[in-house]
């Protein structure tokens, strides 16, 4: 595929009437286009920004991290969501901190966090905040 992708761009100068010889350089992928050469596939610009995927085990073991009792931290695939969610079942009360680092790893990992209806409100407050704040830094 690669090699089709340096012959359109062989015709193309060739039909533009450039006279340059083509090297490595002159197939490095522009913003926003795919790879052409092996050299583009190390860090390609075009795919910045694009989410990075996270096992449901790292982001379990994250959650943990936050101070959560491993035993009460499950994962199951929702139905109604179409995805796999992590939930936070009742249990010793949770700080607005760990709260707030359970919205962190949400957000960090695109997981939905469910937490039990007794911290429901805090949790969302604590999401809602720090959503705000990363995505006003963004502007």
């Amino acid at each position: 595929m690669m090699a089709m992708h340096a012959v359109r761009l062989a015709i193309a100068v060739m039909t533009a009437g450039a006279a340059a010889m083509l090297t490595p350089c002159a197939l490095a992928a522009p913003k926003g286009a795919p790879p052409t050469s092996p050299g583009d596939l190390a860090r390609p610009d075009w795919a910045e920004g694009a989410p990075v995927i996270v096992e449901p085990e790292e982001v379990r073991r994250r959650i943990v991290a936050c101070g959560v009792e491993a035993r009460r931290v499950s994962k199951r695939d929702d139905e109604a969501l179409r995805e796999t969610v992590l939930t936070v079942a009742s249990g010793d009360a949770l700080s607005d901190e760990q709260l707030a680092c359970l919205a962190g790893v949400s957000l960090d990992t695109s997981y939905q966090i469910i937490v039990a209806a007794d911290l429901a409100a805090r949790y969302g407050a604590a999401y809602a905040r720090m959503d705000k704040e990363r995505t006003g830094a963004a502007r």
